[in-house]
């Protein structure tokens, strides 16, 4: 439980794991064995082990890595500066970089319920492929603002971002409308509970929830 976890990292001394400070901007995991670290200049640390030891890997690309996340048990999908996705397909041994036909900084990744991938970035960058490995299509909305989270909710998802941006598309990021959220703040994250509510956080102190998938918030 959380508790447990809370406990082994109180336990666990700092490791130098990165060969040298570097800051880390992101992290998943797939179950309670298998994490991946991303962050600035590239940096990718796996973990088998539930945090207690972690390795260093190679992500052919030197660009700071924002976000990561599991598509499946092997497949992982990252983003960062510069239009970067690396992909591996085998739990983060290996990396290899695709081809995002963008140069803006992306965000965020979210995997719907069906496998779709969907990233969020600077200048209201959309971005989908259809599993990963698939070729990625792009798309601009938000009236150019930046996105900086999306989250997958079944079929429906949810992105937020600067200037009170609050997007909902219902049919797997193929179109997006604007939600009155009521706020003006820049939107930083969004997390969706077990339960399927959304809560979003932002700029000085801005906080909303939803409980009907993204429709309306307070």
């Amino acid at each position: 439980g959380k508790a447990n976890a809370g406990s082994a990292m109180e336990n666990t001394a700092p490791q130098d794991i990165s060969r040298g400070p570097k800051t880390l901007r992101a992290v998943t995991f797939f179950d309670a064995a298998n994490g991946v670290a991303v962050g600035a200049q590239g940096v990718i640390l796996v973990t088998r082990d539930g945090g207690n030891n972690w390795q260093a890997k190679k992500s052919q690309s030197g660009r700071s890595l924002n976000a990561v996340r599991f598509v499946d048990a092997r497949s992982i999908v990252a983003v960062g500066d510069g239009g970067t996705i690396i992909i591996s397909s085998d739990n983060g041994n290996s990396w290899q970089q695709q081809n995002s036909g963008v140069v803006v900084d992306l965000y965020a990744v979210a995997v719907t319920d069906n496998g779709q991938l969907v990233i969020a970035g600077d200048g209201g960058c959309i971005l989908r492929a259809a599993e990963i490995g698939a070729p990625w299509n792009g798309q601009w909305v938000n009236q150019k603002r930046a996105l900086h989270a999306v989250v997958a909710v079944a079929q429906t998802l949810v992105a937020v971002g600067a200037e009170g941006s609050v997007l909902r598309s219902t049919d797997n990021g193929a179109s997006w409308k604007q939600l009155s959220a009521g706020s003006d703040a820049t939107f930083n994250a969004i997390a969706r509970s077990a339960a399927g509510q959304l809560y979003v956080a932002g700029d000085g102190g801005a906080w909303l929830e939803s409980t009907d998938g993204g429709n309306s918030w307070q």
